[in-house]
């Protein structure tokens, strides 16, 4: 594992041994002040707001498949995908023990061609980025 720094170590173990391990993405789009959320219709966090975005397919780089969680989501095609970091979340069983790992690229998208509509999956809405609904968003607890 060369070039591996020391705190590395522990989480390749960790996600060696983990059983289930997803990549995803998640995209803000925010233009003249406002940001592009949807408010999920279904499946895990249905009724709350979030990004757009969803897991990464086999072979599909983290970009192509945030270009395409917009396209199935809200129908828009974003323009210049900046990488804005990542989050690394685990999701735990009742008792505790960790179910998955899910490493989460989050991008932002300052331009995109279309216009956003509404999918089976999700509506999309139009924020303030100083009214963002934070209490009614989807946060895995």
């Amino acid at each position: 594992m060369h070039g591996t720094t020391y705190w590395e170590y522990p989480l390749i173990l960790f996600i060696y041994y983990c059983s289930m391990l997803f990549i995803e993405t998640l995209v803000y789009v925010v233009k003249d002040g406002k940001v592009l959320l949807i408010r999920k219709k279904r499946g895990l966090g249905a009724g709350y707001y979030n990004g757009i975005g969803g897991k990464v397919e086999e072979g599909e780089d983290v970009v192509s498949a945030a270009v395409r969680e917009c396209r199935e989501e809200v129908g828009i095609m974003p323009k210049n995908l900046e990488w804005m970091g990542g989050l690394l979340e685990f999701w735990n069983y009742e008792d505790g023990r960790v179910e998955s790992v899910h490493f989460v690229h989050v991008f932002l998208a300052r331009d995109f061609d279309g216009v956003p509509r509404e999918s089976d999956e999700a509506e999309p809405i139009w924020f303030s980025v100083n009214e963002v609904p934070y209490d009614n968003m989807w946060v895995m607890m």
